[in-house]
C-alpha cells in the first residue's frame, strides 16, 4: 500500500514562523550576549553574529529533509518539530588555534547534541569550505546552531556559495573548479601562516617581556651591591641558525639563559649582516643590554649611543644610558641622559624616578623630591619610589 505524500503547507507554517519570531529573536541575542561575555572572559578575540533563519530557508530546507527521509505519513506536528534549528551564531577569529578554544569553550557551557565539521573529508585540492558547526540545546529547549570558523574560512564560505551553490557546474567547468580549488588551498594555507606569525610573535614578546624584567633586575643588582645574577646551566647553542627572525628569537632565548657572552656573539651575528635601520637598533639595544649585564660597561654605552640614531628607540636608548651612567659612578651625565629621555616622552615613569635618584646623588634633594613627588603621580604605589621620597624627605628634614 503507498504512503500518500504529506506536502507541508507553506501558509500555516509562515503563520506559525511570523508568531514564534519574537521570541527566536530574544534567543538569539541572549545567546549572542552569552557568547560574547564568555570569551570577553576567556580574552579570546572573536566576532559574534547572530541570525534567525529566514523563513524560505527554513521552508526550503524542511523541503530537503522530508525528501531525503523514507516515505511515511507524518502529521502536521511531526513535520513542526523537523527543522528546529532556527536560531543560529557564527563566531569567527583570526586565528586557527581559537577555533579549537572555542569549541572547547562552547562545549564547557552549553549542552552539545551534535557536532559537524564540514571540510574535514576534503583534500586541498577540493573547494568545500571548512567550519565546525554545533547543534545545542538551550534551557528553553530551543535548538541553536553555532558556527565556529576562521576569518578566512568564512571569507571562502561566503564566496563558495555565491559561485557554486547559487551557480551550476557542468562537465566543462574544470578549468573553474582548478581554479576555485586552488583559491581555497592559497586560503588554507594563509591560515596556517597566519598561525605561524602569531606563534613566533608570542615566543618573541615572551622572550622580550623576560629580558626586559631580567633587565630591571640587573639593574636593581648593580645599585644595591648584591651578588651578580646567576647563569642558567646548559644554555641553549648558538650555532647555524641562518633565518633572521629565528636568529633574533634564539640570541634573546641566548641572553635570557644568562649567557650573556653568547648572547653578545649572536648579535653581533645579526649586526653584521644587511638589516633595516629598526632591526639593526633594535639588535644594538639588546647587545647593550648584554654587554650592561656582562659588565662591559664600554661596549654598552657604544651600543646606546649608536642606538640614539633611531627616532623611534631614542627615548628608550637614553633611559638606557642614564641606567648606566648612574651604575658607573657618573650622576651628571645620568641626569642628562634621564632628562633627554623626558624630553621625547615626559611622562617615562622609570627616567622621572631615574632622575630623582641622579639628582639625589649630586645633592640636590629639593629637585630630586620634586621629581619623585611627579614619579609618584604616576604610580603612587611603586616601592622604589616610597623609598626614594622617605630618604630624600629625611635628607630635608621634613
Amino acid at each position: 500500500m503507498d504512503v500518500p505524500i504529506m506536502y507541508p503547507d507553506r501558509k500555516r507554517l509562515e503563520v506559525a514562523y511570523r508568531k514564534r519570531l519574537p521570541c527566536l529573536e530574544q534567543e538569539r541575542e541572549d545567546l549572542e550576549l552569552q557568547l560574547k561575555n564568555l570569551l570577553q572572559a576567556e580574552e579570546i578575540k572573536a566576532t559574534v553574529k547572530g541570525r534567525i533563519k529566514a523563513f524560505d530557508s527554513y521552508y526550503a530546507k524542511l523541503l530537503r529533509k522530508l525528501s531525503s527521509m523514507p516515505m511515511q505519513s507524518l502529521s502536521e506536528q511531526e513535520i513542526d518539530t523537523l527543522i528546529q534549528d532556527l536560531v543560529g551564531v557564527r563566531i569567527l577569529t583570526p586565528f586557527l588555534e581559537s577555533v579549537t578554544d572555542i569549541e572547547r569553550l562552547v562545549r564547557s557551557r552549553f549542552s552539545v547534541f551534535e557536532v559537524e565539521r564540514k571540510g574535514e573529508e576534503q583534500s586541498f585540492c577540493e573547494f568545500g569550505y571548512r567550519s565546525i558547526h554545533l547543534n545545542i540545546r538551550l534551557d528553553s529547549g530551543q535548538i541553536c546552531e553555532i558556527q565556529i570558523r576562521t576569518i578566512l574560512q568564512d571569507a571562502w564560505a561566503e564566496v563558495e556559495h555565491e559561485l557554486v551553490y547559487k551557480g551550476s557546474f557542468s562537465p566543462f567547468d574544470e578549468p573553474l573548479k582548478r581554479k576555485l580549488a586552488a583559491l581555497n588551498a592559497t586560503l588554507s594555507l594563509s591560515d596556517i601562516i597566519f598561525q605561524e606569525v602569531r606563534d613566533y610573535q608570542r615566543k618573541l614578546n615572551k622572550e622580550l617581556k623576560h629580558r626586559r624584567e631580567t633587565f630591571e633586575r640587573q639593574i636593581k643588582t648593580e645599585l644595591s651591591g648584591t651578588p651578580p645574577l646567576t647563569r642558567m646551566e646548559n644554555p641553549p647553542s648558538y650555532e647555524n641558525i641562518d633565518d633572521l627572525d629565528q636568529s633574533l628569537l634564539h640570541a634573546l632565548q641566548v641572553h635570557n639563559s644568562g649567557d650573556y657572552s653568547g648572547a653578545v656573539v649572536l648579535y653581533g651575528k645579526i649586526l653584521a649582516g644587511s638589516l633595516s635601520k629598526e632591526i639593526r637598533v633594535i639588535t644594538l639595544m639588546h647587545r647593550g643590554m648584554a654587554r650592561f649585564a656582562d659588565a662591559d660597561y664600554a661596549g654598552a654605552e657604544e651600543d646606546f649611543l649608536a642606538a640614539l640614531s633611531s627616532e623611534g628607540h631614542r627615548g628608550k636608548a637614553h633611559y638606557y644610558l642614564g641606567i648606566l651612567y648612574r651604575v658607573t659612578g657618573r650622576p651628571g651625565q645620568a641626569l642628562n641622559a634621564f632628562s633627554a629621555a623626558l624630553e621625547v616622552n615626559p611622562y617615562h615613569f622609570e627616567s622621572l624616578l631615574g632622575s630623582a635618584r641622579a639628582l639625589y646623588d649630586l645633592g640636590d634633594t629639593e629637585e630630586a623630591l620634586s621629581y619623585c613627588n611627579n614619579a609618584l603621580r604616576l604610580m603612587p604605589d611603586d616601592e622604589a619610589a616610597l623609598v626614594l621620597r622617605r630618604t630624600v624627605a629625611r635628607k630635608l628634614g621634613l
